[in-house]
């Protein structure tokens, strides 16, 4: 694994410890967004957004956890769909509260 890499996860799980990840987010149902995968592995997730809402203008990178989601077989490179629940704009890159993924 790349230092980009370990550096992400480290961020990530410093993340998780400190802010924990609610099911009680923003919006009723979750809100979606379509995005490119960067780096992946065994439980996080880096991407780049590609289409959303203008609340992600500011914040192109998120970052989430996978461990709990349905396993899509994606990889780098590919364009996901992500529905969220919770996030937080205030780190970098910003992280997200994934309920569901796909392949676009």
């Amino acid at each position: 694994m790349n230092r980009i890499g370990k550096a992400f996860i480290l961020i990530i799980s410093l993340i998780i410890i400190v802010s924990g990840c609610t099911v009680a987010g923003h919006a009723e149902g979750g809100i979606s967004l379509i995005a490119e995968i960067l780096h992946i592995d065994d439980e996080d997730v880096l991407v780049e957004v590609v289409e959303s809402d203008d609340i992600w203008q500011t914040s192109q990178r998120i970052g989430f956890r996978r461990t709990d989601l349905n396993d899509i077989n994606a990889v780098v490179s590919d364009i996901v769909i992500i529905t969220y629940t919770d996030f937080e704009r205030e780190t970098y890159p910003a992280w997200i509260c994934a309920v569901s993924w796909s392949l676009r």
